[in-house]
């Protein structure tokens, strides 16, 4: 077995890079060009064009309804610094009530390449700010797994719809962001993102921020 060895969860360079980037424009200032452009063409093609942030087709309605709701909410459109700031504040590294401290994950030196590959998970973490806890599991790949650990602990009750995850660069600083879309069993559906410098942590971050979401409602 191949051993990934336990990464501690902290506030990763490049999320901090992107909520610089989010801070550089005060709000309310007169529409610039990315505005109109925002404008124009919406929360999903800004996120791609300016910040990299590939939604996939099927989370983008949900993403784009929560725009809407917020715009509802103030009584104006969202300019875009605005809307890209809802969308970190909505989707992105929630954790909350569930924070991850630490991920260890072991797989088998040809996992990528083996159909029935099991992958172990344990993940630590915290729910409410009370004690810290492990929970752990065994699944085809590290989010099929985690889900299964969380679902097992009574905090979910989801299935996973939606998948990705592809690197992210912003300036100088790299790394990799995902995205996980889940079901839950009344029918009701959650989209979570993660952006750290660790692919690992950026997977359960996105599965914790969709299961953050689900405990919502």
């Amino acid at each position: 077995m191949k051993q990934i060895k336990k990464i501690k969860t902290k506030l990763g360079l490049l999320y901090r890079k992107l909520l610089q980037k989010l801070s550089g424009r005060k709000t309310q200032e007169p529409p610039t060009d990315i505005d109109k452009q925002y404008f124009k063409k919406g929360i999903v093609y800004h996120l791609l064009s300016v910040y990299g942030i590939e939604i996939h087709k099927s989370a983008r309605s949900l993403i784009e309804h929560s725009i809407s709701q917020e715009t509802k909410k103030l009584g104006r459109e969202l300019d875009a610094n605005e809307g890209v700031a809802h969308f970190v504040k909505t989707f992105v590294n929630l954790n909350s009530p569930i924070k991850i401290i630490s991920v260890t994950v072991n797989e088998s030196e040809d996992a990528h390449f083996n159909p029935t590959r099991r992958v172990y998970i344990a993940l630590t973490v915290s729910k409410d700010n009370e004690e810290t806890m492990i929970i752990a599991n065994t699944g085809s790949g590290p989010i099929n797994a985690a889900l299964e650990a969380f679902n097992q602990k009574g905090w979910c009750d989801c299935t996973l719809e939606d998948y990705n995850q592809h690197p992210i660069q912003f300036g100088s600083n790299s790394g990799s962001i995902a995205y996980v879309k889940l079901q839950h069993k009344n029918g009701s559906q959650f989209f979570g993102c993660g952006i750290d410098n660790s692919s690992e942590l950026a997977r359960m971050y996105a599965l914790a921020s969709a299961i953050n979401q689900s405990l919502k409602i």
